[in-house]
C-alpha cells in the first residue's frame, strides 16, 4: 500500500473547480456536499473553512441557503 505525500497535493481554486465540475451540476452537488462533511468531520466548522465552501458554492453555482444555515452554527459558538 503506498502513502499519500499529502504535501505534494495543490490547493484547487474555484475557478479550477468549476472547469472540472461545470455550474449548477449534480456531481457539483455532491462534492460540496462531501467538502462540508469534511468541515465538520472534527465538531468545528471554522470561518476559513466557511469561506473557502462559499466560494466554491458561489461559482458552482449552488443554493446557498444550506451554508447560510451551518454559518448560524458557527456564530452560535462564538
Amino acid at each position: 500500500m503506498r502513502c499519500i505525500d499529502w504535501d505534494s497535493l495543490e490547493i484547487i481554486t474555484p475557478e479550477e473547480l468549476v472547469a472540472v465540475l461545470g455550474q449548477g451540476t449534480a456531481i457539483g452537488e455532491n462534492f460540496l456536499r462531501t467538502a462540508v462533511m469534511l468541515a465538520i468531520r472534527d465538531g468545528v466548522y471554522s470561518l476559513s473553512e466557511e469561506e473557502i465552501l462559499q466560494q466554491f458554492c458561489l461559482v458552482l453555482e449552488l443554493d446557498t441557503k444550506a451554508l447560510t444555515a451551518l454559518r448560524h452554527s458557527l456564530e452560535d459558538t462564538e
